[in-house]
């Protein structure tokens, strides 16, 4: 996987989660939001390499498509996991993977699992990444 896709499924989540927690931010702009985080994140590499197209359609798929991403993941939890007691960032960590998996499936179930395990990673120290594993293990394309 190349390292700007792998930027952009981060920036990806980072604006899923920044929307949320301003949910009544009317001016939220999806433009002027990556290229915010770009320059906190001083990924001027990514910016001078990308259109963001890759992250905007994640973001757009994610919103288009959340009632049933979030079926996908509640039938992949099973009654192991509350999915409302997650995290918001662990939550769009999970719709973004469940995106990629069954809305965009352009890639390997195992590509897009491992893209977003490392994103877990760099978030999380604790047991996230093998939650997020199990979790997508189990989502049915």
């Amino acid at each position: 996987m190349t390292e700007i896709k792998s930027l952009q499924r981060m920036l990806a989540v980072q604006i899923l989660y920044q929307e949320s927690i301003n949910p009544n931010d009317d001016s939220f702009d999806i433009n002027e939001t990556l290229k915010d985080a770009i320059e906190t994140l001083k990924l001027n590499k990514l910016k001078k390499k990308s259109n963001l197209n890759f992250a905007k359609k994640i973001y757009s798929g994610v919103w288009s498509n959340n009632k049933s991403i979030d079926a996908d993941i509640l039938l992949a939890l099973g009654s192991s996991h509350d999915f409302k007691k997650f995290g918001k960032l662990l939550k769009f960590i999970l719709k973004a993977a469940v995106f990629e998996l069954k809305y965009d499936n352009q890639l390997s179930k195992k590509i897009i699992i491992s893209e977003y395990l490392k994103i877990t990673d760099s978030f999380y120290a604790n047991n996230e990444a093998s939650l997020v594993n199990g979790i997508l293990d189990n989502i049915q394309k």
